[in-house]
């Protein structure tokens, strides 16, 4: 078995003071790590995981900015992928725009 280590810096410059909760995923259900932004949007998250197969880790963002309206009824999940050369790196997303949907774009409001 091998250790998969990375460090993942985002911005999320959109909408940033609707909150974002930001989630690693390595397998389907390997919960490597989850942080929330700052006020002024900025995250930093850490993640690594054990197994014999290279992983495909991506990033989990929840917010609830809707086309640039906070909707604080609403929960808007997206994807992002991280490269595989950043695997063992610092990935540095710079800015992350809400308003553009990410992979797997799920959006569920109460009403």
């Amino acid at each position: 078995m091998f250790w998969r280590i990375f460090l993942l810096l985002g911005f999320v410059a959109f909408c940033a003071n609707a909150g974002v909760i930001g989630s690693i995923q390595g397998d389907p259900d390997d919960l490597l790590n989850s942080t929330t932004s700052n006020g002024r949007g900025v995250f930093k998250v850490y993640g690594e995981d054990k197994e014999v197969t290279a992983i495909e880790p991506y990033l989990i963002i929840k917010h609830s900015c809707d086309n640039g309206i906070i909707k604080t009824n609403c929960t808007i999940t997206d994807e992002y992928p991280i490269p595989k050369e950043y695997i063992g790196k610092t990935y540095d997303m710079h800015i992350v725009s809400l308003n553009i949907a990410g992979k797997n774009h799920k959006k569920q409001c109460k009403e």
